[in-house]
């Protein structure tokens, strides 16, 4: 059960890379949190920086996503642990630690639940 919940953890902080603001601040200095509709997310970053900011943002948040998952598979965690990883990569992207909890808004869950 440690090693699971390390794994769960682990997940959380990969979901906290937001890709999408520090993408923005990189190429403008801005915080794209502060713009648009306040979101960190991949629709917000494309409307401040185009097609290629929303592709790059999407792809690597279903990258962390995808990280997440392999780390719980890898490690051979059970259903439960690997189902806890997914929710906990989504909430590090929603709630990231570092960005005092305002991230993007999570939308890929609902591809991935229905």
């Amino acid at each position: 059960m440690g090693f699971d919940a390390l794994i769960i953890l682990a997940s959380y902080l990969l979901g906290c890379l937001t890709a999408g603001y520090y993408l923005v601040r990189w190429r403008s200095g801005k915080d794209i949190r502060k713009q648009g509709s306040g979101s960190a997310g991949a629709t917000n970053v494309g409307r401040a920086l185009g097609l290629v900011g929303f592709a790059g943002t999407f792809l690597l948040d279903l990258a962390k996503g995808a990280l997440a998952a392999w780390l719980a598979a890898h490690f051979g965690l059970g259903p439960g642990a690997r189902l806890l990883c997914a929710l906990a990569a989504v909430a590090g992207h929603i709630w990231p630690v570092q960005l005092r909890f305002r991230g993007g808004k999570g939308l890929p869950l609902s591809w991935v639940c229905c």
